[in-house]
């Protein structure tokens, strides 16, 4: 059976591993170290890359000047004058 040990920090996450093995005497066992860099940074940069795709799909509310044109085009016409 492994026991494993992990320490997370904004630089780098740290994973121990005890593979298990140990000496007859039971004073020396066998783990893995693992550092894993800026792990927490690819987390912080996929919720700044959510946010911001739900923020570029939000509806634009100001006026447009192709959607004035339609308007003031639509309103020209139902007044019977025209547009340039």
């Amino acid at each position: 059976m492994s026991e494993i040990a992990i320490r997370e920090t904004l630089r780098e996450d740290v994973y121990l591993v005890f593979q298990g093995a140990v000496d007859n005497a039971g004073k020396k066992g066998a783990f893995h170290v693992y550092i894993n860099p800026l792990v927490a940074w690819v987390w912080i940069g996929g919720v700044v890359l959510g946010l911001g795709t739900i923020i570029a799909l939000l509806p634009n509310k100001k006026a447009t000047p192709s959607r004035r044109k339609r308007e003031h085009g639509a309103e020209a016409i139902q007044e019977g004058t025209t547009v340039a």
